[in-house]
């Protein structure tokens, strides 16, 4: 069974799982059977939605996932079955991996041609995984179509450190300023110590001079030495 098997390789056992074009729910049905947490179905057909929510249980939005803005809900799963045609899987599954947590997984069926620039830019910078279907996989539905199974992995981003870094040779230590008054304060203050140095010295220039004492030398010669 091939939603088994989608499941299995999303790990989905005890995550939040999104189903973006669930149809009928064969593989929403396969992921709560192999113990998701929760299952969120997008289904535009309004019959298939209907049958999604009042029969099958699932939440279900009746819209088409790709018109539909991301918000704040995201998914640790994403396992899909996509349209093929006209690169629409490609389309499908690049909308489909911004509804993933970090560390999630997304699983889905794509056309077999990873030849295909879109496909080949669509995996290049993801952790991934591609496993080809047998032939004639989907011929009790209908088709011969070729498939694969992607696994694509969304890396959670590197926890940014909390540690001080050492500054650079050339980084200078921040410059700290004294707030206005501070420095009109200090200014005053130094100011007046100018004045009062300042008005000391002209105290002393006024003051009468007193008779200057013999010098040392000539008492000492006085003396016979």
């Amino acid at each position: 069974n091939v939603a088994q098997k989608l499941a299995a390789l999303a790990k989905v056992i005890g995550k939040s799982v999104l189903e973006p074009s669930a149809g009928r729910g064969a593989i929403a049905l396969a992921c709560q059977a192999a113990g998701a947490k929760s299952v969120h179905c997008f289904e535009l057909d309004p019959t298939n939605a209907k049958h999604l929510q009042e029969e099958l249980h699932f939440f279900t939005r009746h819209a088409d996932f790709l018109t539909v803005p991301t918000g704040s809900k995201h998914f640790d799963c994403v396992v899909m079955n996509p349209p093929f045609t006209k690169n629409q899987d490609v389309f499908h599954v690049a909308r489909a991996w911004e509804w993933l947590n970090p560390n999630g997984t997304l699983v889905a069926i794509m056309a077999n041609s990873p030849q295909r620039g879109s496909f080949q830019k669509l995996i290049e910078d993801k952790v991934h995984k591609i496993e080809e279907l047998p032939a004639g996989t989907f011929k009790d539905s209908g088709t011969m179509v070729k498939a694969l199974i992607v696994t694509l992995r969304k890396q959670k981003p590197p926890a940014r450190s909390t540690k001080a870094q050492p500054a650079s040779p050339t980084e200078l230590p921040p410059v700290e300023y004294e707030h206005p008054d501070t420095i009109i304060r200090k200014i005053k203050r130094e100011l007046l110590n100018a004045v009062i140095i300042i008005d000391d010295l002209q105290k002393d220039l006024r003051a009468p001079k007193k008779p200057s004492e013999e010098p040392v030398t000539t008492q000492l010669a006085h003396a016979g030495v």
